[in-house]
């Protein structure tokens, strides 16, 4: 993803989110003797359902799905978020005080501020470079013309990028970050690709099956999870041993 480009794929975060992800940052950079695991799993925990909820759930009410559907993707989010219970339970508590650091740095990066006319909004999200923002912003237009059914293959395929995008920078990305041992990155490993063909598999029933009116909902709704030129969080320095 390139840094020269100023547009965000995010979506709003929760105050309590915001001020516990500060608290865990303002706890390292001070070097306070209690262990951080407790927050750090609060955290992970808290992001998971605010992802859930603006991904999927929103989804669903905004589109307004047929019961089946409905129950298709509650099962898709019961899956996803019980494996990313198990990763957090199996990893966190297993951090030692560097990585929690390394950990802190990255949650920081993705904390975003977004200008609203009623004051200012705390969102988390990560940039795209101009060739995908490009593309959203072509599969939007078109989703809102009079054959947007046309557009289903696109459709499918830029989900499935936004969504392999966000596990790649909200998963796959810390792991990497805290360099796990063997055992640990496996079960990691494993669980970004459940969470990953659970997606993709919704994705693939859930767009053929969509009306008009729909396509219109979803074209708004991807149009707004792009944000240009967010105010990022100042960056506390944190020590690393």
């Amino acid at each position: 993803m390139s840094a020269e480009n100023n547009t965000y794929i995010a979506f709003p975060s929760s105050l309590e989110l915001r001020e516990l992800s500060r608290q865990l940052i303002k706890n390292l950079a001070a070097d306070v003797p209690e262990p951080q695991h407790d927050l750090v799993s609060r955290i992970m925990l808290d992001f998971t359902d605010d992802l859930l909820k603006v991904f999927l759930l929103d989804m669903i009410d905004m589109v307004k799905l047929s019961p089946l559907m409905e129950k298709l993707v509650h099962g898709t989010v019961n899956t996803i978020r019980n494996t990313v219970h198990s990763i957090t339970r199996t990893i966190v508590h297993r951090l030692d005080q560097g990585q929690l650091r390394q950990l802190g740095d990255y949650i920081r990066q993705l904390m975003l501020t977004k200008p609203d006319a009623g004051g200012d909004q705390p969102w988390v999200g990560f940039p795209i470079d101009a060739s995908f923002e490009l593309r959203m912003r072509r599969v939007i237009g078109s989703l809102q013309g009079d054959n947007p059914g046309s557009q289903s293959a696109e459709l499918v395929a830029v989900l499935c990028s936004i969504s392999d995008q966000a596990i790649q920078v909200y998963v796959v990305k810390p792991i990497e970050l805290i360099r796990l041992g063997f055992v640990l990155r496996k079960v990691a490993d494993g669980g970004a690709r459940v969470i990953s063909g659970a997606i993709h598999m919704l994705i693939r029933k859930l767009v053929p099956n969509l009306t008009r009116q729909q396509y219109a909902d979803l074209a708004s709704y991807l149009q707004g999870m792009l944000v240009i030129n967010p105010e990022l969080e100042p960056t506390t320095p944190i020590r690393h041993s």
